[in-house]
């Protein structure tokens, strides 16, 4: 039974999208936890995500958990970076990503509590936008469509001019850029740039002394290194004046995020109408990748809600690609947990440590579209990149009709396409058109399958050989209009 209070009437009507992400996994080592956390015993919870991560390849975490509205277990695993072996400790800072919206928009609902914003206003009366200025329709977006993912801003833009996807508040896709416009309000209001003003307003108050929006000073050396899915050390710039922002550069620990938690359950500095929007459905989101939203899934404002047998839920997940993260609180109970990773399997360990401390089931996860470790989605993409990067692609045919017989057509789609992608990214795009070519081969009469190594064969410049895959797809669907037009404007360049 769903137990949940819900706000816009018209929310059926949401329509949108979300950019794909792909599937995840992790590996550790530990150090000594603090106290006793509230499903699972402080020594079953030590030996519990060493054990996942080493199944996942995580090479660090740290892990909050909270019972009744306090932190209760603080434990950290494994190394900060495989490149020097250092180890995690209390105050190493990861890249938190998105878990930075939530944070974010305490600080702003502590604004409103005090009389300075008001939510339901347009933003556009308190600082005008020129990346929208040629939609008159952006001056209907308020803070608090910025804050449960309505403003119809896509998630990321390159350049200049914005385009939104539907009229404010009549849809629903997820938005870092909405999050800085509203930033850009907060600045000009408090009179401070953003590390500023949530230094003033939440990191100096409730104590977060190794959280920030930016990589200065003491920072970098505290940083863990971000992994990819064979557990390699990264690279990623570091965030600064000028390109941090509330919606993903936040930089912290597991400890300090879990003091934000326990004022926000305490509503440490805010009214409590206010606080009760974070945890109050505002919206319902499409799937993650669009279309229906079959879960028990909802928004508020900075995080998103999931309604369940035992009650409500707040959650949020952060994705730098190669760090993931993870948070899920009880508003009601005071139960719940924060795991920081510096992997990008980080997320495949996530729904099994979260039901060790909060009784499931969780919708949140079904949402999601990441796989956790032991998910045959998540062992075949591994085992192929490993395959590919590793071993030349030698036993990839063998891995890829292991993955046919295991994964029904759209989870395998997803695979091939994800790990087609890492291959082109990490410089490999003929790996990736061999796989593409083997997922044809296995599928010659499914015109998808064409498309998609069409798009590849685009992606690495080779035009002709995208027009023949294209041609092969239109003989199998031959009324597919945008497909057709594509054809046509090859046959003109070539």
């Amino acid at each position: 039974m769903e137990r949940l209070q819900y706000m816009p009437a018209d929310a059926d009507r949401l329509q949108g999208a979300l950019l794909t992400v792909v599937l995840l996994a992790c590996m550790l080592i530990s150090q000594p936890a603090l106290a006793v956390p509230a499903r699972i015993s402080n020594g079953e919870l030590d030996r519990l995500v060493p054990r996942l991560m080493d199944e996942a390849d995580i090479p660090g975490m740290a892990v909050v958990v909270l019972s009744d509205g306090r932190v209760s277990y603080v434990g950290n695993f494994g190394v900060a970076s495989r490149a020097d072996g250092s180890a995690v400790q209390r105050d190493t800072r990861f890249f938190a990503a998105s878990l930075s919206k939530p944070l974010f928009a305490f600080a702003v609902l502590r604004l409103a509590s005090r009389g300075e914003l008001d939510i339901d206003r347009p933003l556009c009366e308190y600082l005008e936008n020129p990346r929208l200025e040629h939609d008159p329709r952006y001056r209907l977006i308020t803070a608090r469509m910025v804050l449960c993912h309505t403003s119809g801003m896509p998630n990321w833009a390159e350049g200049g001019r914005l385009e939104l996807g539907f009229e404010p508040g009549s849809g629903w896709d997820y938005s870092g850029e909405g999050y800085i416009y509203l930033q850009k309000v907060v600045e000009q209001l408090s009179g401070r740039d953003l590390q500023d003003f949530m230094q003033a307003e939440i990191f100096g108050p409730l104590g977060m002394r190794n959280s920030s929006f930016v990589a200065e000073g003491r920072v970098a050396g505290q940083l863990v290194s971000g992994h990819d899915l064979l557990g390699r050390p990264t690279g990623r710039t570091l965030p600064n004046r000028r390109s941090m922002n509330a919606a993903g550069t936040l930089l912290t620990t597991a400890e300090d995020y879990g003091r934000f938690i326990e004022a926000l359950l305490r509503r440490e500095g805010i009214d409590s109408k206010f606080a009760s929007f974070m945890s109050t459905a505002q919206t319902r989101p499409t799937g993650f990748f669009g279309g229906d939203n079959d879960d028990s899934v909802y928004w508020g404002l900075g995080f998103g809600i999931e309604a369940g047998e035992h009650g409500n839920n707040i959650w949020q997940w952060g994705d730098n690609i190669d760090c993931r993260s993870f948070v899920m609180v009880d508003v009601h109970g005071g139960d719940g947990i924060i795991l920081l990773s510096n992997s990008e399997n980080g997320l495949s360990v996530a729904e099994r440590l979260t039901q060790s401390v909060l009784s499931g089931p969780h919708p949140a996860f079904d949402w999601l579209p990441f796989a956790a470790s032991d998910d045959p989605r998540f062992i075949a993409r591994r085992d192929l990149e490993e395959d590919y990067f590793l071993n030349e692609g030698r036993n990839a045919q063998r891995i890829y009709d292991r993955a046919q017989r295991d994964l029904d057509p759209t989870a395998l789609t997803e695979l091939v396409v994800s790990t087609g992608k890492h291959l082109v990214r990490d410089g490999l795009p003929q790996r990736a058109i061999s796989l593409l070519k083997m997922h044809v081969s296995g599928n010659p009469r499914d015109p998808g399958a064409h498309d998609l190594l069409a798009s590849f064969h685009l992606s690495t410049g080779n035009a002709r050989e995208a027009l023949a895959e294209l041609q092969a797809s239109a003989k199998l669907d031959p009324g597919n209009r945008e497909r057709n037009a594509k054809i046509a404007q090859l046959q003109r360049q070539i």
